[in-house]
């Protein structure tokens, strides 16, 4: 009835009017839950996550409402304006009132455009992910709030296990419903993705700071689903299987040896698991060992320098997982996206640079963690780290790279040595400046900056000798 009262669907004045409804309804979602903060005064959270919860579902409806991503994007771009002026100048306290710094409004609205954009023809899929982002999100936030009782850190702020409980179960059944019934795709596979999809963006709202998860989960959701659904139900069921060992496995090692919060541990099992979906379990066997090298190091090294950093947090590892990261993200892309003429002749061709960057990670961090202990200690933890970097190349190394493609080398060694000393050497020249801030999060970026630098010189060299494109 109200599209026969409007212009047609897909002109200028249709996509105007509606733009303009749609902008009316969601200013009086502002103003009413202004009015509840002021009238009620409710928690902040719960009048943040009625404007949350009340614009996603707004949003859910653009598919059927606009046709062209451009409106969508102005849309957007409004409101992330009116957002940042209105925390800048002090104003709409029911949305900017909660006591930890979010910048969750800015993304909400970026998030929804990108979805929007990327999900054109799969519609569905942009309801999934809509309805993930404002249902599973909202429920994990007022059930953990009012019900949690078990509290992990996230860097300055903090989940519950019975909002990531919440968060799991709901996600699960925001996949599996409108799959089963909006879709063909099958009951048996429906449960399986659902039960995917819902562990994986679980970890990562579990471990997202300062609203990012407002981004990253429908983003995640989003790419989850046009992987996993033209997939067969027993490739769904293996990815499941090597989520849950990987998670199960490297959750027993950070509680054992305490070398990380449950949010790094959370960090660290998604990191080995997008080695393992994106190029195989060979991918894996370098961050594993490296992972169970460090803990190892970090209970020796609890003896003879105490003062060391005691655990480490999602935003350190953030830092030191960038580069493999984005060397298993781009092997793959490579691989399966690029144009056939781009495609690499060799398999796996930054593999061996993987391996080489995963190995000088581990080398810095190793030598980092004892850096800053007291005088009194020094010798004898510098001495410690030293070897333990050292034993740490041999333990990861030749055994990582033995599983590649290509297998153990010479060429191979001497890439990764090259990559593990550079990084070193430039890690530790560069600390040294008087001008380089000395503290977190800076010295983290220093470690990645070494790694990508060292990578990146021998990068050329590997490719070229391993004729990756012909």
């Amino acid at each position: 009835m109200m599209d026969a009262l409007l212009p047609p669907f897909g002109t200028v004045a249709g996509e105007v009017a509606r733009a303009a409804i749609v902008s009316a309804v969601l200013l009086l979602l502002f103003a009413g839950a202004e009015v509840w903060k002021r009238l009620g005064n409710p928690p902040p959270e719960w009048t943040r996550k009625l404007v949350h919860f009340g614009g996603g579902v707004v949003a859910a409806g653009f598919p059927w409402v606009f046709a062209w991503h451009w409106t969508v994007l102005v849309l957007g771009f409004a409101f992330a304006t009116i957002i940042f002026a209105s925390r800048r100048m002090g104003m709409l306290g029911s949305i900017h009132g909660v006591e930890r710094r979010s910048q969750g409004g800015i993304y909400y609205p970026i998030a929804i455009y990108l979805v929007f954009l990327l999900a054109a023809d799969e519609p569905v899929f942009y309801l999934i992910s809509l309805l993930v982002l404002m249902v599973s999100d909202t429920l994990a936030a007022l059930l953990g709030t009012e019900y949690g009782r078990q509290f992990y850190a996230v860097e300055t702020d903090r989940r519950s296990l019975e909002g990531s409980a919440a968060f799991f179960l709901t996600t699960f059944l925001a996949v599996h419903l409108p799959l089963l019934l909006l879709t063909d795709i099958d009951r048996g596979a429906s449960v399986l993705i659902a039960a995917q999809i819902a562990l994986t963006v679980t970890i990562f709202e579990g471990i997202s700071v300062q609203g990012s998860d407002n981004l990253v989960v429908p983003l995640t959701t989003y790419f989850l689903l046009s992987i996993m659904t033209p997939q067969t139900a027993g490739f769904v069921a293996r990815q499941l299987a090597a989520l849950l060992v990987i998670t199960v496995l490297v959750g027993l090692l950070a509680w054992r040896y305490r070398f990380v919060a449950m949010s790094s541990a959370m960090g660290l099992a998604l990191g080995v698991y997008g080695a393992y979906a994106m190029g195989g379990s060979e991918w894996t066997i370098a961050p594993g060992l490296a992972v169970l090298w460090f803990a190892g190091f970090f209970a020796a090294s609890r003896r003879v320098a105490p003062d060391a950093p005691q655990t480490y947090h999602i935003r350190g590892l953030f830092y030191v997982a960038l580069v493999p990261v984005s060397l298993f993200f781009l092997n793959s892309g490579l691989e399966k996206l690029a144009p056939e003429r781009l495609r690499p002749a060799s398999p796996d061709p930054l593999y061996v640079p993987f391996v080489g960057v995963v190995a000088a990670q581990l080398m810095i961090v190793i030598l980092a963690h004892v850096i800053d202990v007291g005088m009194r200690r020094r010798r004898a933890a510098v001495s410690l780290a030293t070897s333990g970097a050292i034993l740490g190349f041999v333990a990861v190394v030749p055994v990582g790279l033995a599983v590649g493609a290509t297998g153990l080398t010479v060429e191979g060694l001497l890439a990764a040595g090259v990559i593990c000393t550079v990084s070193q050497a430039l890690y530790l020249s560069v600390r040294r400046l008087p001008a380089w801030p000395k503290v977190q999060p800076w010295d983290a970026r220093l470690q990645t900056l070494s790694a990508a630098v060292a990578m990146a010189l021998v990068l050329p060299l590997h490719l070229w000798h391993i004729r990756a494109f012909g």
